[in-house]
């Protein structure tokens, strides 16, 4: 990849991506499991306008007591010994089996603790099943936990409405308030961005009921389709994503914006991967009939299935790694932008589901704005104001999910 001249705000800046850029991954070694998303409930009470998971994926059951049981079984089992583990729910809205969380929660603490492992536990909900009982035990079981809403009550009740066609903001919103205030650093956003809607406003918005980190994602369509982000609302992404920079260079008080900050970080070279996340290497998704595929959006697809909680086959494995699952250096899109160390790649699932085996321009595009926005705020901090860079470095590191 050749040097890349970024002009950003009076500021000229030679960035050459070959020093950040990771090692090449021992593709061998895999699978090599450590994290599981599990798929609790196969459904939503909600119908989203955008609704990823409705329009690729198959009709689901509940998981039953015995494959949840097989599951906990295998993460432990396939996984290194006394090596740190991560289950995921987020699949559906996994609060509609709540009693089934709550059970995974208890159990898998329960056998990491009996073999000396370290266990993060993360969940994603629409917020609309939260309630002051839940909210405890959320505490209890010491779940991460991140609630999708899409900005403030117009956006929130046009995108996000219950089957019955009510809106949604109301009892989500109270959710996030009460989550933020009570788990601040375990607690996070995430919301969709599409067609006309203001980022900066959406952000703002969410800031406004105390969350400290807020995570701003394209939404996951076809190119043809009605939602996708038109050139006007990029351009508002990229100003909003210039403001937010400067405030911080300026050392304004401001949420994690989590892109924005794993972009920061990749610049100081942490946490750069040649893929955008570890699906169908160390992190697998296992759905209601015990089948085993490389995150949940592709649960139900047949052509991805990897196996089953008795094994998952290193062939099949292989085969994904090679193809939909490849990293950024196989890529002919990736292999032309000089951002590809800072990006890590395109979401396997929204390149094959929505992007017909390319990345989505709109993520690009996203992706582009931040890490010129990152460049900058790392050069200017490092002449002006290196504490607070470290400060930002810290910051930064609390909130992973990966």
């Amino acid at each position: 990849m050749q040097k890349k001249e970024i002009n950003f705000l009076g500021r000229t800046i030679s960035f050459d991506p070959e020093t950040v850029s990771p090692a090449l991954l021992d593709e061998q070694k895999y699978p090599a499991v450590s994290s599981f998303a599990l798929d609790v409930t196969g459904t939503c009470n909600l119908k989203c306008i955008y609704c990823a998971e409705s329009s690729t994926m198959p009709e689901r059951q509940p998981i039953s007591p015995e494959k949840l049981e097989m599951a906990l079984q295998a993460l432990f089992a396939w996984s290194k010994p006394k090596s740190a583990v991560s289950i995921h729910l987020g699949s559906g809205e996994p609060l509609l089996n709540s009693d089934v969380v709550r059970e995974i929660g208890r159990k898998s603490r329960q056998m990491a603790k009996a073999q000396h492992r370290a266990l993060s536990l993360y969940l994603t909900t629409n917020g609309t099943c939260i309630n002051t009982q839940v909210i405890d035990w959320l505490i209890e079981d010491q779940w991460n936990v991140k609630v999708s809403i899409d900005g403030d009550q117009g956006v929130q009740d046009e995108n996000r409405k219950h089957k019955s066609g009510r809106g949604t903001y109301s009892e989500v919103s109270k959710a996030v308030a009460v989550l933020a205030r009570k788990i601040p650093e375990n607690f996070s956003t995430t919301s969709v961005l599409c067609r006309g809607v203001d980022p900066s406003r959406v952000f703002y918005h969410i800031a406004s009921l105390g969350v400290k980190r807020i995570e701003l994602v394209p939404v996951a369509a076809t190119k043809d389709s009605a939602l996708q982000l038109s050139k006007s609302d990029l351009e508002s992404y990229r100003r909003f994503i210039v403001d937010y920079a400067q405030k911080l260079a300026d050392g304004k008080t401001v949420p994690i914006n989590i892109r924005f900050h794993n972009r920061l970080l990749r610049v100081l070279g942490y946490k750069n991967n040649r893929t955008p996340c570890g699906a169908g290497r160390n992190f697998f998704a296992s759905g209601p009939t015990g089948e085993i595929y490389p995150c949940f959006r592709f649960i139900g697809i047949e052509k991805y299935k990897l196996g089953d909680l008795t094994e998952i086959s290193k062939q099949r494995v292989q085969d994904f790694i090679k193809s939909s699952g490849r990293p950024y250096e196989k890529r002919e899109t990736c292999l032309e932008c000089w951002a590809a160390p800072l990006c890590g790649g395109p979401c396997f699932a929204c390149t094959d589901l929505f992007g017909l085996g390319s990345p989505l321009p709109q993520f690009c595009e996203m992706t582009l704005a931040e890490s010129e926005a990152a460049i900058w705020l790392v050069d200017f901090l490092k002449e002006n104001n290196p504490e607070e860079l470290v400060r930002l470095m810290g910051a930064g590191f609390l909130w992973d999910t990966a």
